[in-house]
């Protein structure tokens, strides 16, 4: 558990009423991990979301012969993880931390069941994490425009 102030600090969290708030609190934890753990890996059970506090992780894909490629960096004030409110929870991708990292961890287990007990309430969630979602595609777009668009 942890006290709802410092949810409220997160860009993620800010703005978030009750009961959500409430629950979100219930269900986190402040954690930190070194640089260079990993905290997510792709295809194992999804059971958490990071809130980044401090430090960076850099979300990709392992690739044969090259290893961890990074796809995107997420820094202080963003997010990592949202599979786990999707079936088959599991990972989408690996994510491994390229600075110490600080952050409220919340628990899919248990933040779960009171999203999908109160339809008010996982709406609010989801559309929060569709707006991380939607912000995380629009960069890769640009990424990709830069990388294969027309140069000339």
């Amino acid at each position: 558990m942890i006290d709802e102030s410092l949810l409220l600090k997160h860009r993620f969290f800010r703005d978030i009423g009750e009961p959500l708030l409430g629950y979100i609190a219930g269900c986190a934890e402040q954690v930190s991990y070194p640089a260079d753990t990993q905290l997510l890996a792709q295809g194992q059970p999804a059971h958490s979301m990071l809130a980044i506090e401090h430090g960076k992780v850099g979300v990709g894909i392992h690739v044969p012969q090259r290893g961890f490629v990074t796809i995107e960096t997420v820094q202080a004030g963003e997010i990592v993880g949202w599979s786990w409110l999707f079936p088959p929870y599991e990972w989408s991708f690996d994510a491994i931390t390229t600075t110490d990292v600080s952050g409220i961890l919340v628990h899919a287990q248990c933040i779960r069941p009171h999203l999908n007990d109160d339809p008010a309430v996982g709406l609010e969630f989801v559309e929060r994490i569709s707006k991380v979602m939607q912000d995380r595609l629009h960069s890769a777009r640009l990424r990709l425009l830069d990388m294969y668009g027309d140069h000339e």
